[in-house]
């Protein structure tokens, strides 16, 4: 891997691109607002995205060659991580809010 001073970052350095879905993609956005969904605050900051990236691209180079080439979840999970769409600081375990909607709603879930 390139010197980092050396490197061009694949986290853009100003926060210009916000934190809303239309700085990411206008589309997107109008899908969102037709569905009744939010799109302010969606997008992780940029200063939390470069430092997911900075320390995955250390992570990484302690994983051998061959087995970087075969992992596309990583890659999915970079591509995710860099346009904003992780965020660290969410609990794992899926959309409590969401399942507790559902629930409340009295909708039949499969599990």
């Amino acid at each position: 891997m390139a010197n980092n001073s050396q490197e061009t970052s694949i986290v853009p350095i100003s926060d210009d691109l916000g934190r809303s879905i239309s700085s990411f993609s206008p589309t997107m956005e109008a899908f969102l607002i037709d569905v009744g969904l939010p799109t302010e605050n969606i997008l992780s900051p940029i200063a939390a995205r470069k430092t997911i990236i900075d320390s995955l691209k250390n992570v990484l180079d302690s994983l051998p060659y061959e087995e970087r080439q075969k992992s596309y979840y990583l890659t999915k999970f970079t591509v995710a991580v860099t346009v904003g769409l992780f965020d660290g600081r969410l609990e794992s375990g899926g959309d409590n809010e969401f399942g507790q909607r559902v629930y409340q709603s009295g909708q039949r879930t499969e599990t």
